[in-house]
Formats: C-alpha cells, sequence, structure tokens
C-alpha cells in the first residue's frame, strides 16, 4: 500500500534524530526537597546538536540527560 510506504519511509528518515531526555528535578515536599526524575523526548535540530523538545520536559530540572537512538 502507497500510504504505508510513506509512512515507512518517513519513519526511517526521522527516527534517527528522535532522543529520549531524562531529568532530575527537586520537589519541595513538606519538611525537605525530595528528588524526582522525569522523562520526555525531543529531536536533534541540527549537526550541531541542538535538541528541541516541551518546555515541561525540562522545567526546574537540575539534571538533564539526552540519549540518542545509537
Amino acid at each position: 500500500d502507497f500510504a504505508e510506504q510513506r509512512i515507512i519511509h518517513v519513519y526511517e528518515r526521522v527516527a534517527p534524530s528522535v532522543v529520549s531526555i531524562t531529568t532530575q528535578v527537586l520537589r519541595r515536599g513538606f519538611f525537605f526537597e525530595v528528588p524526582e526524575a522525569g522523562a520526555g523526548s525531543g529531536f536533534i535540530l541540527d549537526q550541531s546538536g541542538h535538541v528541541l523538545t516541551s518546555y515541561h520536559v525540562i522545567d526546574g530540572a537540575r539534571e538533564i540527560d539526552v540519549s540518542i537512538n545509537d
């Protein structure tokens, strides 16, 4: 089917630019700050390695780790 082949082609082209993002945020508890893990995704914009993601993925993060597919 032509539409299915187009979807497969698009996936194969863009999949290498998708990244996984994990974060560590300190949330204020009743008595002290509690570390909390977060996760999201983004994609590589250019050959310099700039990554685009949603703000809520990194909001308040004190640590951000980005993993590429390979």
